[in-house]
């Protein structure tokens, strides 16, 4: 198979961490920033940003709704995922959905790491450099996760890392070879 065009994203309302790309030499990552928005402004702004990165993918991750929070907030984030995710249902790009321990668990070996433990993850095992953007570097761990599971790993994952990819419920690629 050759290597899928992947968009993985870390939600967010105000910085929400993306990368994308079918390997290492096409890679990019930011963030998508809407800190001075508010409701579906600010829906609206990263869904059509959202819809322009997943142009040509083969399959979106977005890393899973954090059940831990609280406040107005998890209603504002549950909108903003349910809009992507469908989006991604009306281009016909298949999504899955990695819960935030199970990244945890592939980046670092622990299903309860820190932000912190994530960034030096993504900088030290995974070479992304240039950046201590958590939201950016989950996206990116993300990506690196997707990319490993359809056989193009970007770097050497101890076995207990690995561990973390049958935890996933994983689709179907017709990637052509």
């Amino acid at each position: 198979m050759s290597t899928p065009r992947i968009l993985a994203l870390d939600l967010s309302l105000t910085r929400s961490g993306f990368c994308v790309g079918a390997g290492l030499a096409e890679c990019e990552s930011g963030v998508i920033t809407a800190q001075n928005m508010r409701g579906m402004e600010r829906i609206d702004h990263i869904v059509r940003r959202v819809q322009e990165l997943a142009q040509g993918c083969d399959v979106v991750a977005i890393e899973g709704y954090s059940y831990g929070s609280q406040g107005r907030s998890v209603f504002d984030i549950g909108e903003l995922g349910g809009c992507v995710r469908f989006l991604l249902h009306r281009l016909g790009i298949p999504v899955v959905d990695v819960p935030p321990a199970t990244l945890k668990k592939y980046a670092t070996g622990r299903g309860n790491a820190t932000k912190i433990d994530m960034v030096v993850a993504a900088r030290e095992r995974f070479g992304l450099h240039g950046t201590t953007d958590d939201n950016r570097c989950d996206a990116y761990l993300l990506w690196a996760m997707v990319l490993h599971q359809f056989g193009h790993p970007v770097a050497t994952v101890p076995k207990l890392h690995s561990e973390a990819l049958k935890r996933v419920e994983w689709p179907e690629l017709g990637v052509p070879a």
